[in-house]
């Protein structure tokens, strides 16, 4: 892991590495977080994920649409574009890596004005990121008290249409060790058209001696009551959240889709080895039942990490982003 770069703790010790978040030489916020691959006499894979950008501007393009000069007059949260602050910090520390992976709300809301920016300061200093979308990308209207015009699946095509990969589920393997798998569950849901593509891969990453690390926007239950009300490491918005019920897929009103996704996740735990997520905004390690099949039929238990990170831009748009190695 990058240790050298440690400068000043923030939570928890670096004997506890779950917990543990630091700041760098540069003030960035760091959380670490390692895997162990079956291929560990190889090159280690170094990937950089961080959340919840929320790019809040608008331009020429945005005036004449009354819905966003409705936000506008109401939505003064990082304003102006102040989030770039951030986000131009976090890309510059991503030169690093081999991968990048944002998972979510990287659009305050959708306007030309806020894509601009992301085609600025993300697409177009790294075309391979990997961008999972979240609800935000998904509105037009904040915190103005007035519904979204079009529908929902209006909204949906437009930011299919701008988004430089698939927004429902893209998967990228790394140095034939980890696959990376960016999934859509910004509407609290999973999809018919991911179930396949996550049992292919799942499939392959089994045959290969991949692992598979999972990127999305909110995150899924632990499949504990005790987490019902879990503190968080790093208070950026709420003090605490409820991993186990208000979290995705064990809830009756879940779909098929939702349900057979959860099950695939938490299913196949030899592969499947951490989940990554935003959403919430304040930083919390949690660890979601999962299981596997081994070769002689027996059904192990275990624990699968999920990391839910906090947002980049807090602490005067420090940056908040994890380090994750895989050796």
């Amino acid at each position: 892991m990058l240790k050298t770069k440690f400068f000043e703790n923030v939570c928890g010790t670096p004997e506890e590495p779950h917990r543990w978040i630091y700041k760098n030489e540069k003030g960035m916020y760091i959380r670490e977080a390692s895997f162990k691959s079956k291929k560990s006499g190889t090159e280690p894979v170094k990937i950089l994920s961080f959340a919840d950008v929320h790019f809040n501007y608008t331009n020429e393009d945005d005036i004449d649409n009354d819905e966003i000069m409705l936000t506008v007059q109401h939505r003064h949260w990082n304003a102006g574009g102040a989030s770039v602050r951030a986000a131009r910090k976090a890309m510059a520390h991503a030169k690093d890596f081999d991968q990048t992976v944002i998972c979510g709300d990287i659009l305050d809301y959708l306007c030309f004005g806020a894509m601009e920016l992301m085609d600025k300061y993300i697409w177009n200093v790294d075309s391979e990121v990997i961008c999972a979308i979240g609800g935000h990308e998904l509105t037009r209207q904040m915190q103005t008290g007035v519904p979204n015009k079009d529908s929902l699946d209006e909204r949906r095509d437009v930011v299919r249409k701008y988004w430089r990969h698939d927004i429902y589920y893209f998967s990228k393997l790394i140095k034939e060790k980890v696959m990376v798998v960016q999934l859509d569950n910004s509407c609290h849901k999973y999809w018919d058209c991911q179930i396949e593509k996550m049992e292919n891969d799942i499939k392959k990453a089994r045959e290969n001696d991949y692992i598979i690390l999972v990127f999305q926007h909110e995150p899924i239950s632990t499949g504990k009551l005790e987490d019902s009300c879990m503190d968080a490491l790093i208070v950026c918005d709420r003090e605490n959240e409820n991993f186990y019920d208000k979290a995705i897929g064990i809830s009756e009103k879940d779909d098929e889709a939702t349900q057979k996704m959860y099950e695939l996740l938490i299913g196949n735990a030899d592969v499947i080895k951490g989940f990554f997520c935003g959403h919430v905004h304040s930083g919390y390690y949690t660890e979601v039942n999962g299981s596997y099949i081994d070769e002689s039929g027996n059904i192990i238990k275990t624990q699968i990490p999920q990391y839910v990170m906090e947002g980049l831009v807090y602490n005067d748009y420090a940056g908040h982003v994890t380090e994750i190695t895989v050796v």
